[in-house]
């Protein structure tokens, strides 16, 4: 016990991490349609992000897409190869419109705390084209569908202009 003179004793804390032995998945932080996608020197660069609607005023129209999207890897993920499949398809008929395969790895940099989560960035660009309005899907699955992200969007015919 303290005297008066004396200040009170801090308590000592203890910080408990847990085990690195519980492994935790990747996880798809985000996933964007975007005009336009690339990655350079671990950034993502995007233009015309975060859109739902593409209007069009003829059928087949090829409209310019690109998908953005960040995986984060738990420590215990690292310096491993991971699969992912990105497939655009019609909800309405089902069609698949584009089925594109990649993989990544991320390793651990020299200094990088243990534990530590890194962060892998897809980006792809194309010209898609579209044969009929309706509703339409664009679906990220990584690992052999272990961890899945949809982002639906919608195509409008407006007609021709008068």
């Amino acid at each position: 016990m303290p005297t008066p003179d004396q200040p009170p004793r801090r308590a000592r804390t203890r910080i408990v991490k847990e085990p690195l032995t519980q492994r935790e998945g990747v996880a798809i932080d985000f996933f964007f349609l975007a005009d336009s996608a690339q990655t350079s020197d671990g950034k993502l660069h995007m233009l015309g992000g975060g859109w739902s609607r593409v209007v069009t005023q003829k059928l087949p129209t090829v409209h310019p897409m690109a998908i953005a999207a960040g995986v984060g890897v738990p420590w215990l993920e690292t310096n491993i190869k991971h699969h992912f499949v990105l497939e655009i398809r019609n909800e309405d008929t089902n069609e698949v419109l584009v089925k594109a395969e990649g993989a990544f790895e991320t390793g651990r940099p020299s200094g990088m705390a243990v534990g530590s989560r890194q962060r892998a960035l897809i980006a792809m660009t194309m010209g898609l084209q579209f044969s009929r309005a309706g509703q339409h899907v664009a679906e990220l699955c990584v690992n052999g569908g272990a961890v899945i992200r949809r982002e639906p969007f919608e195509v409008v015919y407006q007609g021709p202009a008068h």
